[in-house]
């Protein structure tokens, strides 16, 4: 399933691997849409944390 988000990368957190071997890197994109931009919080894991490789915070 693909999804597709247009905003602004607000943070763009460090890769983290816990214990049991599991990984996941968190960003948070701001949306301008009208009046109130929207904030949202997403999770990659596992193999799909190399698709943040390429962005920066601010981009």
């Amino acid at each position: 399933m693909a999804y597709e988000l247009t905003g602004k990368v607000k943070l763009l957190q460090e890769p983290q691997t816990f214990a049991s071997g599991f990984s996941k890197r968190e960003m948070v994109v701001t949306v301008e849409d009208g009046k109130y931009p929207q904030e949202f919080n997403l999770e990659f894991l596992q193999d799909k944390m190399s698709l943040l490789d390429d962005l920066s915070e601010g981009q």
